[in-house]
């Protein structure tokens, strides 16, 4: 009686925890599910392809790497990224625009002070090849001077590279911008599915190079987010989304 010792209120506190870590994995499950349906049971396409098609205005992006592999799915790689654009009142950035941000360019040049996905992934380079000394300036400041920008465009380059072949698909998700707008909703309640007080659903492999990051919670985890990691998971949310999506044809 491994619970022995320990008052009834401890112990159902630990059992209903328990139930709802098993409830969690089934949402993941049908996340995954809808990613499947989403991606007409094939890979998704990597975001440098995506970024030549036609994307919805709005939406929610999901980052999949195809080297992660994951229980829940025998078609979709591990997801290691949520994310949606604009939730700021008032702003009026699009989905394009902030992939293509993340991205860089295609001659694979890019800006990770403009996008902390970006950062992210140079950071854990860094630490992974012990290049402190040589990448100083990485992620100080919202700008550069065009001296340290030079240093940096080998770093850059290798982060446009990783990023670029990571699969991805989108949610498309019209709304106005805002901090409670549906898409900033979907972003938080997906990223909490999965990292709910930071116990993670799904392990990152052991040269995933997430595990590299000086971010506990990306390590821990296994997503590069950092925001809304380990925030309190809706167990009605998959529900609600499912219906909002065939409400709105998503099918």
């Amino acid at each position: 009686a491994p619970m022995r010792s320990l008052s009834l209120g401890t112990r159902l506190a630990f059992l209903n925890e328990a139930i709802k870590v098993e409830r969690r994995s089934t949402a993941v499950k049908t996340a995954y599910a809808l990613f499947e349906r989403m991606s007409a049971s094939q890979m998704p396409p990597r975001l440098s392809d995506l970024l030549a098609t036609d994307l919805p205005t709005q939406g929610v992006y999901f980052f999949f790497d195809e080297t992660e592999a994951t229980q829940f799915s025998n078609i979709i790689p591990r997801l290691v990224r949520v994310g949606t654009h604009g939730v700021s009142a008032g702003s009026t950035a699009t989905l394009r625009n902030r992939l293509r941000t993340h991205f860089g360019t295609r001659a694979g040049q890019g800006n990770h002070r403009a996008s902390v996905f970006r950062l992210h992934v140079g950071r854990a380079i860094i630490e992974r090849e012990n290049l402190q000394e040589r990448f100083p300036d990485w992620g100080k400041g919202q700008s550069a001077p065009r001296e340290i920008t030079d240093r940096e465009a080998a770093l850059e380059a290798r982060v446009s590279q990783y990023i670029g072949n990571l699969r991805v698909l989108a949610i498309p998700v019209i709304d106005s911008a805002g901090k409670s707008s549906m898409r900033a909703t979907v972003e938080r309640q997906f990223i909490a599915m999965f990292t709910e007080h930071l116990c993670a659903l799904e392990s990152a492999s052991p040269n995933w190079l997430g595990r590299f990051s000086d971010k506990p919670s990306i390590k821990e985890t296994g997503l590069w987010n950092v925001r809304d990691v380990g925030e309190q998971y809706d167990l009605k949310f998959v529900a609600l989304l499912e219906a909002y999506l065939n409400k709105n044809g998503y099918r």
